[in-house]
């Protein structure tokens, strides 16, 4: 009678033991994916951190307004899509060393590196030659830079 009692004790302790490496096996010790906030705050500006939606907050420059904004997605292959009531631009964009960006726009048949600086949820795209690198702004018009937050 001991050892059968002995027995069935060895079993359910064996049965214990096997289910809590179960559920330390099958557990999920994976971190979630860090947020765009945080791969924004690395030193270095990332392609992970650009990826996504911004919406035109403000051209530099632009005191009577009359510049028009818009969207800017930037896509993880390497395309963009800006548009506007206006019109939409499509194109290339590329992340240099530096802090730089470089631009080609297909409806535009424009090329350019401009300067980038990330200070999240904000994007600043520094301006090259006096224009708006996305904007529809009048020609004349000199311009320093366009700013963009994040969004959703």
């Amino acid at each position: 009678m001991e050892f059968t009692i002995l027995l069935y004790m060895n079993k359910f302790f064996l049965f214990l033991a096997f289910a809590a490496f179960a559920l330390v096996a099958c557990s999920d010790n994976s971190k979630p994916p860090p947020s765009r906030e945080e791969l924004c705050k690395a030193p270095i500006i990332t392609k992970e951190c650009l990826v996504g939606k911004w919406t035109l907050e403000e051209v530099k420059g632009d005191t009577e307004k009359d510049c028009e904004g818009g969207n800017l997605e930037l896509y993880e292959d390497g395309s963009f899509t800006f548009s506007n009531s206006k019109r939409t631009s499509i194109g290339a964009w590329k992340l240099n060393e530096g802090g730089t960006m470089k631009i080609d726009c297909e409806s535009e048949d424009y090329h350019i590196s401009v300067g980038i600086t990330v200070v999240y949820p904000k994007l600043e795209v520094n301006s090259e030659n006096n224009k708006a690198s996305f904007s529809q702004c009048p020609l004349s018009k000199p311009i320093t830079g366009e700013v963009f937050s994040a969004s959703n």
